[in-house]
């Protein structure tokens, strides 16, 4: 008996929604894509790549809110040159940057 792939609908315009009982997971809409869940805010060191700060937050949360906290993390000793993304950027952050 030779196998058959299963034929199944093409989803690639559908929409699957479900609803969690997570009170702190939120919606995000950037351009057309639409995510449920959590954006992760971390601190890494650039000359290793290892985690040294970081927190999570719901999806609908601004990076430019999340920069201070995400800063205040790190070790003292490892402190030194921010490389971030472009979401981070304000004027404040500038600010706290220096």
């Amino acid at each position: 008996m030779i196998p058959e792939d299963r034929t199944e609908p093409d989803t690639v315009d559908q929409v699957t929604v479900s609803h969690s009982d997570d009170t702190e997971v939120a919606w995000l809409k950037k351009g057309k894509k639409t995510c449920y869940g959590y954006k992760v805010h971390m601190a890494a060191d650039a000359r290793h790549g290892l985690v040294v700060g970081g927190h999570v937050t719901p999806a609908n949360r601004s990076d430019m809110n999340e920069l201070e906290q995400v800063l205040s993390e790190i070790p003292s000793q490892m402190r030194g040159r921010c490389y971030a993304d472009k979401g981070y950027t304000s004027r404040a952050n500038r600010q706290v940057v220096r």
